[in-house]
């Protein structure tokens, strides 16, 4: 098992796949080989498949010779642990010789992305603070596996805020062998419970959430607001939030610090065509 923990940490997978297939290396010694593969291939390239079921393959093997060394002689089994070692060491100088071509390729693309529109799915991608003259679309494509708690999925057309996030395997059916992911999340304008279940491996739509400051200029008497941007925009189709309890507590607040006279400056989040005020940013007095 060390040597299949080895020659995984050589390859250049990102955080959450290695951790997800580490977990997995136990039950990955149960699959035969055509089970084995199509576990493997889709977190592994071609040719590491290759080598990670010829390293298993040799481990179960080794294991088995094991639990008999007492009934049989155990100089197989040390030729078997020798030659998985040597089999590992290989793997690891070709995946070594990949990691750092992949990590050059990745760093010339980080330098090129800098001159373009961003376009990646990173967290700070789906959770811009402020205003922002570039274009964004209003989602994108993660694989559901790269998930993380405090992302924003995309369910039944409502963007969500992920709180909890769950990995099962399917023992049996035509998904055998398959991890899933199960996600709990909450709308981010109604706060409606929501959840999701998928392949670790299918695609999830990731919704952009943005986030602007504004200061409170007027409210009318059915809770519409007049709005001052950061960049000395107006602002006029966002009324005080009533969706929720907290929501009609946090109008209310608003109202109250407003009709004291004071500056009031709120947080908008908006995503796929909604806004919402969510939050007071600053209420202080205008001496």
């Amino acid at each position: 098992m060390n040597n299949a923990q080895q020659f995984l940490a050589s390859l250049a997978l990102d955080e959450d796949t290695y951790a997800y297939l580490q977990t997995a290396l136990v039950d990955a010694l149960n699959l035969d080989e055509v089970e084995l593969r199509d576990f493997l291939g889709p977190f592994l390239a071609a040719d590491a498949v290759d080598r990670m079921v010829q390293i298993l393959s040799i481990t179960a093997a080794a294991s088995t010779g094991s639990a008999n060394a007492h009934q049989k002689v155990g100089t197989d089994v040390s030729k078997m642990e020798l030659q998985a070692e040597k089999v590992v060491e290989e793997s690891v100088q070709v995946a070594t010789r990949k990691k750092r071509t992949s990590i050059a390729r990745r760093a010339c693309r980080a330098k090129t992305s800098q001159l373009s529109t961003k376009d990646t799915t990173d967290e700070d991608d789906f959770s811009v603070s402020g205003s922002s003259d570039r274009d964004v679309v209003e989602t994108a494509v993660l694989k559901a596996r790269s998930v993380k708690v405090g992302h924003h999925v995309m369910i039944n057309n409502r963007p969500c805020r992920v709180e909890k996030i769950g990995t099962s395997k399917v023992w049996k059916g035509p998904e055998s062998g398959c991890f899933k992911s199960h996600f709990v999340a909450r709308c981010i304008f109604t706060g409606k419970k929501f959840e999701h279940l998928c392949l670790a491996t299918a695609d999830v739509s990731i919704a952009v959430v943005r986030k602007l400051e504004c200061q409170v200029m007027d409210i009318g008497d059915d809770g519409e607001l007049s709005l001052l941007t950061s960049t000395f925009d107006t602002k006029a189709d966002v009324n005080l939030p009533a969706e929720t309890d907290d929501d009609r507590k946090l109008a209310e607040r608003i109202k109250a610090e407003f009709h004291k006279g004071r500056t009031v400056v709120v947080q908008v989040m908006s995503s796929c065509g909604h806004e919402k005020v969510v939050e007071i940013l600053q209420h202080k007095c205008t001496d």
